[in-house]
């Protein structure tokens, strides 16, 4: 079963890097993201081995939670890049807020997940949240 999902994967990301390549054309980043974000669901829910209903509550947390770090995540870059481009002009305290937002990133992400641990709780079991950072791990792996 394990296996079937990672060549679903593999076959996903072939596809779609063909069918870029013959329309010579980027996929749509957006439609990549939600299919990279449904896949992901897909392999958390069956890596926790999750029945149906709690998938259906589960899927809409995860996707949030993915959300808000990936925001938090691009805010950061996107100060860096202002700050690259600044060149000589950018200033101590320029480089003073964007390297604190750079060490403040973690920090952020590790609240995004506190708060929603809270929110998996009441619908995973005490085993499923025990799984839940192997199974991202897990999930990044075999994208890699």
């Amino acid at each position: 079963m394990k296996h079937t999902l990672i060549s679903a994967i593999l076959i996903l990301f072939c596809s779609i890097a063909l069918s870029a390549q013959d329309n010579n054309q980027q996929p749509d980043r957006k439609q990549w993201r939600k299919e990279m974000q449904q896949l992901k669901v897909d392999f958390m829910a069956k890596e926790l081995n999750l029945s149906e209903a709690q998938k259906k509550e589960f899927a809409p947390l995860l996707t949030a939670m993915d959300s808000e770090m990936e925001s938090l995540s691009r805010n950061v870059r996107e100060s860096e890049k202002e700050l690259t481009q600044k060149g000589e002009a950018a200033t101590d305290a320029d480089y003073r807020t964007v390297s604190e937002a750079m060490f403040e990133l973690r920090g952020k992400e590790s609240e995004v997940e506190k708060n929603y641990y809270k929110k998996f709780s009441k619908i995973l079991t005490p085993r499923h949240l025990f799984k839940f950072k192997s199974a991202e791990r897990k999930f990044m792996k075999v994208l890699m």
